[in-house]
């Protein structure tokens, strides 16, 4: 049962999580207990690209915690069904902090298999849609090419498109706007709004003080790891 507030869907809850974080200092853990809910968009400063990465693959069910539970739209992540755990990964859109190119495939393929694993959308209009925003994150024209011919910019760019490309859900934003702050803020602010304007609840990670100190940013709700505990914060004034 997806559980309501005020009117707004629980997209993600996060219910008294411990996640273990391996690396090569041989590993960390941290705790979180919170929940989003449809429209909102929480701006979280992490420590590194790795938690953005652990964090990312918890809320979308491919890692498990250690303790507590992750549920998205009231599905627990480690008791759905294997069909159900698909469709319910199809309701998110991510910007990977590892880029998650696959090789062998043009970066305009990459960009639609998510879409084409996961709806029906015939071609033609998936790549519509991806020309449009590729236009408002200021790429030059669909990205045809080879992902290894592009600039890490263009590539961040093409992440972006990826990850708003349909209606998701909940959008997992891992330092998106890395490399290219602040030249993509505009299309990325514009594309987070209209998401939220459909009810997508957004999780914009970062490592960047830009990014965290921007009050362009409209973000209603504040995340930060600190002794090993993600906690809720009030913005500086």
């Amino acid at each position: 049962m997806i559980e309501t507030v005020e009117g707004r869907r629980t997209v993600l809850k996060v219910d008294r999580v411990t996640l273990f974080l391996d690396g090569e200092d041989g590993g960390d853990y941290t705790t979180a207990h919170f929940a989003l809910y449809s429209g909102q968009l929480a701006l979280v400063r992490l420590e590194n690209l790795r938690q953005a990465a652990s964090f990312a693959d918890l809320f979308s069910g491919l890692t498990p915690p250690f303790d507590g539970n992750v549920f998205f739209f009231g599905r627990d992540w480690q008791t759905a069904p294997a069909d159900t755990l698909n469709a319910m990964r199809g309701r998110i859109g991510r910007v990977f902090s590892s880029g998650s190119w696959l090789e062998g495939f043009s970066l305009i393929e990459n960009i639609l298999m998510p879409q084409l694993h996961h709806t029906r959308r015939p071609i033609p209009e998936l790549r519509q849609e991806a020309a449009q925003l590729a236009e408002q994150f200021s790429l030059p024209g669909l990205p045809l090419g080879q992902p290894e011919k592009y600039s890490r910019a263009d590539l961040q760019r093409s992440a972006c498109v990826r990850a708003f490309l349909g209606t998701p859900s909940l959008l997992l934003l891992e330092d998106p706007t890395f490399g290219v702050y602040p030249r993509i803020m505009t299309a990325l602010v514009n594309a987070i709004r209209r998401a939220r304007n459909k009810g997508a609840a957004v999780l914009w990670m970062t490592l960047s003080d830009e990014v965290w100190g921007d009050n362009s940013i409209p973000a209603d709700r504040l995340f930060s790891v600190s002794g090993r505990k993600l906690t809720e914060v009030k913005r500086q004034k």
